[in-house]
């Protein structure tokens, strides 16, 4: 389950899963098992919503990749992308 794995990695407080679905769209999800990020506040500020240890959302884009680094951003620019594209740069 998302709540094992996540209580396997010493260092994550989040696990954030993204998947492109029809209509260039992007799903969402969010997890976490500790008390210092609220994953609904990140859903709703995205669309979505949820619980504070579970949620999700669906915005408008596509998923990209650098095929040098392996990075990926979320295409086009948009209010909810640039929030994304912050999210995933941290590590």
């Amino acid at each position: 389950s998302v709540s094992n794995f996540l209580k396997m990695t010493e260092d994550a407080e989040m696990v954030l899963f993204l998947k492109e679905i029809a209509d260039d769209k992007i799903k969402g999800s969010m997890r976490t098992t500790g008390d210092v990020i609220d994953c609904s506040q990140i859903a709703v500020a995205l669309g979505g919503g949820g619980h504070k240890k579970a949620a999700g959302f669906t915005v408008a884009g596509r998923i990209v990749e650098n095929a040098f680094t392996g990075d990926i951003k979320i295409i086009p620019e948009t209010p909810e992308s640039q929030l994304l594209n912050e999210m995933l740069k941290i590590k």
